[in-house]
């Protein structure tokens, strides 16, 4: 496991229920969600299917139509980014191509 994997699999333990995250489907694009509730469920692996061991989990809402995504603990740090991670991101992103311009115009109404 990466270290960014490990950061952000700590920074998941702090979602509550009803609050909302970034997660990735399983068709790679990440979905704004929202953690409908955390259990413990035995994970399944394997043909016949047979439980493997119990892991916490958390399960997202990712859709109007009320789908569910169960993501166990040793996948948060892939599957999951709390969105105010995600903004202090952009925020920075945005900060970093102020700086950079050539226009001090722009740097000083940001920062009024």
């Amino acid at each position: 496991v990466e270290a960014d994997d490990v950061a952000t699999r700590n920074a998941a333990l702090t979602l509550k229920n009803y609050e909302f995250a970034f997660v990735k489907r399983s068709d790679r694009q990440w979905t704004y969600a929202i953690l409908a509730y955390r259990s413990f469920e035995n994970v399944y692996k394997g043909k016949p299917h047979k439980p493997k061991d119990m892991q916490d989990c958390m399960t997202f809402v990712v859709n109007s139509h009320g789908a569910l995504k169960t993501i166990e603990e040793k996948r948060w740090g892939q599957y999951i980014r709390l969105v105010s991670d995600c903004v202090q991101g952009a925020k920075r992103n945005l900060i970093d191509d102020v700086l950079a311009a050539d226009d001090d115009s722009i740097a000083s109404d940001l920062f009024e």
